[in-house]
């Protein structure tokens, strides 16, 4: 086959097309005519196509599709054979779809010498449909997750498509009523009211939205219906149970009101801009006494409450309807008395979560407060109490988490640790380390229920610490230890001194009972001498005399030891 028998096949205006491609091959499959809108597409995978495979240029799953169809060219030479095809484009990253028809190029004598085809690009189609059926796969998928029925009807109410979840409400197999008339198959299921609906949404073209009871399946189902120029689309629930709850919700709404009105608060609901949508009984009988009238819905906020008590509203409403809850303590003054109030703001939303206005709760808390600003009296007095006592004292629960500590405390540990202690720290924070060990086996003999005394001398200093645990009101569970470090420097200086004393005194007590009673029982001796004295003992007499002095001498300085003893009584014995 050469260029002049191509030229006779090929009509001019198909080799100069811009939108079809062009191209012969001989019987061996090779190229022996491509158009120039053909090469100007696929010159990236051959510079020059004649002489070369056909097969260049098709994805390779498609070769037997090239194959199948020459076979059917050449066993019917007058037939157009139709065949779809994959060419790669972008350096054969990706690929384009075409068609093409194929037909024979006969000579003179009516044999084949070659195959003709003319393709164009088809991806834009092919990529939409492929496109239209992964969605209507997706819609499919989709429908049989929902957990709605569904069901699709024509405009003639033929049934088109049902979901599995349709099948199982109403006990149907799709196989059965596909293409059938719904009014044939549902009239006994549906009843005369739904089918009335659904013709009148098809009719009409208008949204449908009803329930309805199915005493044959002892339910109640929602439909609503789409019309559309194919017909309908109904998504159909089983709202049995909302039902049910409908009824309790309704039950228990008048058991709410009942509580509603039976509590000692006053309760409000407040709208958007102010007006009072709803109240209770006990906030009519404060407006009647305190304004004179009763409350009606509708009416302002701001009349009923008292006029020191709107700048706090005003201050707190806005913030309630931007979505915060608030809590506040107001005091108003009636006959010059304070009184003590709880208010409470917070938002409300209806079953579409828009928000339709604030509730606000009103509690009389007069009585607390009293009892809480007697409390913090009664605390702050005990704080000054301790706060001003010369011992350290610092309380801890059983985890060793600082509950109270006064200044005495925090004054030793700033000077030990450099901080004062907070509420919360650990009390281990604030122990020498190398006494931790031995306070926690104390911690623990202290939650056994045991009462700890230890005295510690450091230099000059001594300290008794004294360790007990703390009981709960009822004396039932040890909720903490208290943990007292007080000076008892004076008190050992004193017990000291007292034993000093007491030594002097031992002292004093020895030559009283030795020293003194020697001398004057000598003493006593030579005058028992001299009084039996005779003249013949003159001599003896003088010595006798000598004696007694000498005596009297010795007991004057025992005496006078004594007296050093008595006034001194740290005199060293041995001077």
């Amino acid at each position: 086959m050469n260029p002049l028998e191509i030229d006779f096949f090929i009509p001019q205006f198909l080799k100069n097309s811009a939108t079809y491609y062009v191209i012969a091959t001989d019987l061996a499959g090779n190229y022996r005519y491509v158009n120039q809108r053909f090469e100007d597409k696929f010159r990236f995978l051959e510079p020059d196509f004649i002489g070369k495979s056909s097969f260049i240029g098709i994805h390779p799953d498609d070769h037997h599709e090239i194959i199948n169809a020459v076979k059917a060219c050449l066993g019917n030479p007058e037939k157009v054979v139709q065949v779809f095809l994959r060419k790669p484009i972008n350096n054969n990253l990706d690929h384009i779809w075409s068609q093409w028809e194929f037909s024979s190029i006969m000579d003179g004598n009516g044999d084949p010498i070659g195959i003709l085809c003319i393709g164009h690009d088809i991806t834009d189609s092919e990529k939409a449909n492929q496109r239209a059926k992964d969605l209507a796969q997706r819609v499919d998928a989709i429908l049989e997750e929902v957990s709605d029925g569904f069901l699709q009807l024509g405009i003639a109410f033929e049934i088109r498509r049902v979901n599995t979840k349709f099948e199982q409400m109403f006990a149907l197999s799709r196989k059965e009523i596909i293409g059938r008339q719904v009014t044939d198959i549902f009239t006994s299921n549906l009843g005369h009211k739904v089918l009335k609906n659904l013709e009148e949404s098809l009719f009409k073209k208008e949204l449908a939205v009803f329930d309805d009871y199915f005493p044959y399946f002892q339910k109640w189902f929602s439909f609503t219906a789409y019309p559309s120029n194919e017909g309908l689309s109904v998504f159909i629930r089983d709202i049995t149970e909302e039902k049910k709850r409908k009824v309790a919700f309704d039950f228990s709404e008048n058991k709410l009101k009942a509580v509603f009105d039976s509590t000692l608060d006053i309760n409000l609901l407040i709208g958007l801009n102010g007006e009072i949508l709803n109240f209770n009984r006990k906030a009519d009988e404060v407006s009647k006494r305190v304004n004179g009238y009763s409350l009606t819905l509708g009416g302002r906020i701001e009349d009923f409450l008292p006029k020191d008590s709107l700048d706090e509203f005003r201050q707190n409403f806005p913030k309630a309807l931007s979505g915060n809850r608030i809590e506040v303590e107001v005091v108003i003054h009636f006959q010059g008395l304070p009184n003590w109030f709880e208010v409470s703001f917070f938002p409300v939303v209806d079953s579409a979560e828009e928000l339709m206005g604030v509730a606000m709760n009103i509690r009389n808390i007069n009585d607390r407060k009293i009892a809480e600003l007697k409390l913090k009296e009664n605390q702050e007095l005990l704080d000054a109490m301790y706060n001003s006592t010369s011992e350290a004292w610092t309380f801890f629960d059983p985890d060793f988490t600082i509950k109270f500590s006064n200044k005495e405390a925090q004054k030793i540990n700033l000077s030990l640790f450099g901080k004062e202690a907070q509420i919360g720290d650990s009390i281990l924070d604030f122990v020498v380390h190398t006494l931790r060990p031995e306070f926690e086996e104390l911690c623990v003999e202290v939650l056994l229920g045991n009462k700890i005394t230890i005295q510690r001398q450091y230099e000059e200093l001594w300290l008794e610490i004294v360790m007990e645990p703390v009981f709960d009101k009822l004396q039932s569970e040890i909720i903490g230890i208290s943990h007292i470090i007080r000076d008892i420097s004076v008190i050992k200086n004193k017990e000291e001194k007292i034993l000093k004393q007491n030594e002097v005194l031992k002292e004093i007590t020895w030559h009283q009972s030795h020293g003194l009673r020697s001398h004057v029982a000598n003493i006593l001796a030579l005058c028992d001498l001299l009084n039996n004295y005779t003249a013949e003992f003159e001599k003896e007499r003088e010595q006798f005399i000598d004696l007694i002095f000498g005596e009297s001498k010795k007991l004057d300085l025992v005496i006078h030891k004594i007296v050093a003893l008595a006034s001194k009584e740290d005199l060293d014995y041995n001077q």
